[in-house]
């Protein structure tokens, strides 16, 4: 075992799933005119009541008669699930949560609440167990033993040592390490070693919550963590669509149009009535399906296979893997969708997509599942933080429609209506059902009343001073489609608007009105676990009629709760980001559009992400943001630097930009400026993507280069519209005679793919694409910048040798939030805010980040098993790019990219071979010897040795 040795820096120390609001805005729809009473008139309602303010608490008072216990979980946590009049009130996901903490005491598992004199909100438990087979090297970097598979990269002893200071001082580190040189294994690695140092000394220790970008990348870390030594407890977060089980549920959605999520809370009120389906409230196959994996979820027999096949100590397993946990047992499965929460509120390590951590509305909610789930002194790494700056700003951002606005406040006024008896007791006052539904219409009504003033065009609230029809200053022609502005320069400020409509973070906005929803939900989730109408009164409320509680019964109230539970949901969004814009008018520009499908409607558009970074940051422990296209590293810190976390516990040392393994002779990156054989200028603009003769002559350069590279070839397009429109010109004949295109693709490889634009075939797209390249026949795959096969997938050696960037993808110049992105940094550079980066930069940089981002697939992942290697990189770029483009690449390409020599271009086709260049009599053409001398790779590994290398300095840059 070695030692590493640094010297300490000092710092200072001073969550669901996204809603569908389309399908949910449908379900309303149908929800006032589903019989479930007539709700009073909504304009009856636009009388602004009393501020209520109250806090949900969890009090001995709010236990449910007849029921057992029904107190609420921390932080207002909601409960739900399937009881019987045996088990005292219990869910079946408090039975299934209680079940696996008892395996888990049997196994030897220390649960429930932290030792004495543990630090922060820490997990108990032990170390977890270290399979010493898997040890391949061990080291120690301030005083915690690392174990690593294999023997680290420069690069990762890098990341490991910023990882473990992070850990240790509680700080937040910026990791920039390119991607093929191990930076997951090197992450989870330092943070498991730091985290069984502190089960080792103080018997507890912070959750591990890695975040990932997308769905495909939760099965590549369960990958990454296999190889490691270390077994920890685990859990993954997926969606339902991944999770779901219940093939009925699923179809009815489907057949419905409405979204998965209500389908799903639908059908689990339907298997929480007693007795057999055909008796639980007289629910046919045409009235929908019941959930019988959610009703079985408490069942001791569901639970022990969890155990066994997931939970028991030094267990890994993904997402199919808790599928098949619960399918296997036919009938008696419970379902994985929330057994996965469950085990992820004890879990060691729980790996996750981005709005777990960066979606306030997601990382912040309690929800019956989720019990357990919070940030509180976590341990937070955020992988592919590349996308942070776009992922956070999308996570503060909300639009309505003055539609859904209405449409919500006539469902609590239904609500009132359906469950007559309910009451909430907060901090002693108990409110009735009439009083919460009021208190709660006030945000939705206030609301749409001041759309309904703005698209009457009369003088309301927030109608911005000298903004006519057209608005002020051309604002129609500033901001697409939108017809009035807060924010920016040359408009009223967006506090200006939330004070006439009478939003404020202390009033309507506050903490309290959230806390209300919250309880709101818990209480109608009461009612979803027992099917009793008693279950959401209070002590001093226990005698409902018994009209009331039938009125919960039938398909029509079943409808009606879910969709209930989903305007709730909707609602605790518009207050958790609503109050943010109140806390920070000044990060956010507000518009109103006039007109619409569903009418007017409002959207606030969060421009610094510093505020949303604040929302999980101040509460974690540790913060990671890692990916391998961090840099430029300036730019990521000026979108930051306006929250007080980031900048009081910003490591001291600064950002880490760790340098890659491969040796720059071993990669060649080259720009085409002009198309060879016609020597005419390459540029593509949105104009050229639309001529039939550029278009002609690109698939004839992209033929050319596709031969010449072997193994697989990743060919990127700016938007799936540009990527179609190539497609149906290359398969269709040249008009000059010449055979298709896509014929010469089909001939140099043995299959060629096209990225689609749904989730759904993805994985049979690149199925197709990695059997024909292991087959040794080769491929091409067709995608788009920022798509599906750009992150998340990994093309590892052969899979990919080459990448091809048709195009920059800079963002649509005329998207309303573009634009006021643009315009809202250069006004805040003007008022003194110097690192800000200015709009054009902030455009380029948009752009540069997603071509640095595929550019790694060929270098990083190729390049450092065969050292020998070359791949080409065809980049057209827009012409006069400022010099501002060149801070945007990584460190590896910020030398000037330079044209390959005229010679090496491949030919158009239908004109003379270059020199040597014989065309056998299939067409292919044959390769010669190499024109010149070889070069040699510095010091290629044993394995690549006398493998073939593309050589790009020979006529027609062919394999040699």
């Amino acid at each position: 075992m070695r030692k590493i040795n640094r010297p300490r820096h000092t710092t200072k120390l001073v969550k669901g799933q996204p809603t569908d609001a389309k399908k949910d805005a449908e379900a309303l729809c149908r929800l006032l005119t589903s019989g479930g009473g007539s709700p009073p008139a909504v304009s009856a309602l636009s009388r602004r009541p009393r501020s209520v303010g109250y806090h949900a608490s969890s009090s001995a008072s709010n236990t449910v008669p007849g029921g057992g216990s029904g107190e609420l979980g921390a932080g207002g946590a909601s409960t739900g699930g399937a009881t019987s009049s045996t088990d005292g009130g219990r869910t079946v996901v408090e039975k299934l949560r209680e079940r696996l903490d008892k395996l888990s005491l049997e196994a030897g598992i220390p649960t429930g609440a932290s030792p004495v004199g543990a630090p922060g909100k820490w997990l108990p438990g032990r170390p977890c167990p270290l399979d010493a087979g898997r040890c391949a090297e061990r080291l120690q970097i301030e005083g915690v033993e690392l174990a690593f598979p294999f023997w680290p990269l420069p690069p990762q002893l890098q990341v490991a040592e910023r990882v473990v200071h992070a850990c240790t001082n509680g700080g937040i580190a910026l990791l920039d390490a390119p991607t093929g040189t191990g930076k997951s294994i090197a992450l989870l690695t330092a943070a498991i070693a730091w985290q069984r140092k502190a089960f080792q000394e103080h018997g507890s220790a912070p959750q591990i919550i890695y975040g990932v970008r997308t769905h495909a990348q939760l099965a590549q870390m369960v990958g990454e963590l296999k190889k490691m030594p270390y077994r920890p407890r685990m859990a993954v977060i997926g969606s339902r669509e991944q999770l779901c089980i219940n093939s009925e549920v699923k179809a009815s959605a489907s057949r419905q149009r409405v979204s998965l999520n209500l389908m799903c809370r639908q059908a689990a009120r339907r298997a929480t009535h007693q007795g057999p389906p055909s008796a639980r409230g007289g629910f046919g196959a045409s009235d929908g399906c019941a959930c019988e994996p959610y009703a079985q979820l408490g069942g001791l027999g569901h639970a022990r296979r969890v155990f066994e096949g997931c939970a028991a100590p030094g267990k890994l397993w993904d997402v199919e893997d808790l599928v098949q946990v619960s399918a296997s047992s036919g009938s008696l499965g419970g379902c994985p969708y929330y057994t996965s929460h469950v085990l992820a509120g004890s879990a060691d390590v729980v790996i996750c997509p981005h709005n777990y951590i960066l979606d306030p509305a997601v990382s912040q909610c309690k929800s019956h599942h989720r019990e357990h789930w919070s940030l509180k002194d976590r341990i937070v790494i955020i992988d592919e933080a590349h996308n942070l700056e776009q992922g956070c700003r999308d996570a503060g951002s909300v639009e309505a429609s003055l539609s859904e606005l209405r449409q919500a406040a006539a469902a609590l006024a239904a609500l009132a209506a359906r469950h007559p008896s309910l009451r909430v007791r907060t901090r002693g006052v108990e409110l009735s059902c009439l009083d919460l539904v009021t208190e709660l219409q006030r945000l939705p009504m206030q609301l749409a009343t001041a759309l309904e003033a703005l698209a009457a065009g009369a003088p309301s609230a927030g109608r911005a001073q000298g903004q006519g029809p057209g608005g002020a200053g051309g604002i129609g022609e500033l901001l697409e489609g939108v017809d009035k502005v807060w924010g920016l320069p040359g408009h009223p400020a967006a506090g200006e608007f939330l004070g006439h409509a009478g939003l404020s973070a202390k009033d309507i906005l506050s903490k309290g009105t959230e806390d209300l929803l919250v309880e709101l939900t818990d209480r109608l989730l009461r009612v979803q676990a027992t099917g009793q109408e008693s279950a959401i009164a209070t002590s001093s409320s226990t005698s409902g009629s018994s009209s009331a509680a039938q009125a919960t019964q039938g398909p029509a109230a079943v409808a009606e709760d879910a969709a209930l539970l989903g305007v709730l949901g909707r609602l605790q969004e518009l207050v958790t980001k609503l109050r943010l814009a109140a806390l920070h008018p000044d990060a956010y520009v507000l518009g109103v559009k006039a007109g619409g499908a569903t009418g007017p409607s409002f959207a606030a558009w969060l421009m610094s992400p510093g505020v949303i970074f604040d929302t999980f940051a101040t509460q974690a422990r540790t913060v990671v943001l890692a990916s391998g296209t961090l840099a430029p590293m300036a730019a990521l810190s000026s979108e930051l630097a306006p929250s007080t976390a980031y900048v009081a516990r910003a490591q001291a040392m600064g950002p880490l930009e760790a340098a890659h393994v491969v040796a720059p002779a071993q990669v060649l990156v080259a720009t085409l400026a002009r198309f060879p054989g016609s020597g005419r200028t390459l540029i593509g603009t949105y104009d050229s993507w639309k001529r039939a003769d550029f278009l002609e002559e690109l698939g004839n350069t992209v033929a050319g280069l596709v031969q010449a590279i072997p193994g697989g070839v990743l060919c990127f397009f700016p938007s799936y519209a540009v990527l179609e429109g190539c497609e149906k010109a290359w398969r269709a004949a040249s008009p000059s005679g010449q055979p298709p295109i896509w014929a010469a693709f089909q001939q140099s490889k043995g299959a060629v793919v096209v990225e689609p634009r749904g989730s759904a075939d993805l994985p049979r797209t690149r199925a197709a694409f990695v059997n024909a390249v292991r087959a040794g026949r080769g491929a091409l795959c067709l995608a788009v910048y920022r798509g599906k096969m750009s992150e998340g997938l990994s093309f590892d050696d052969d899979l990919c040798r080459g990448v091809l960037c048709l195009g920059v993808p800079y963002p649509q110049t005329r998207d309303p939030i573009v634009v006021a992105k643009r315009r809202w940094n250069d006004a805040a550079r003007s008022r003194g805010a110097r690192r800000m980066l200015t709009g054009e930069h902030w455009y380029e940089l948009q752009a540069f980040r997603a071509v640095n981002q595929v550019r790694w697939y060929c270098w990083m992942r190729g390049g450092r098993r065969r050292a020998s290697a070359r791949a080409v990189c065809g980049g057209i770029w827009r012409a006069g790019c400022s010099h501002s483009s060149r801070s945007g690449r990584p460190s590896p390409l910020r030398n000037p990219l330079r044209p390959p020599p005229p010679e090496v271009l491949p030919q158009r086709r239908g004109a003379a071979s270059a020199p040597g260049c014989a065309t056998s009599s299939g067409g292919r053409r044959k390769l010669p010897r190499p024109c010149g001398p070889r070069r040699r790779a510095p010091a290629a590994p044993e394995e690549s040795r006398g493998r073939r290398r593309l050589h790009l300095n020979c006529p027609r840059a062919r394999v040699c």
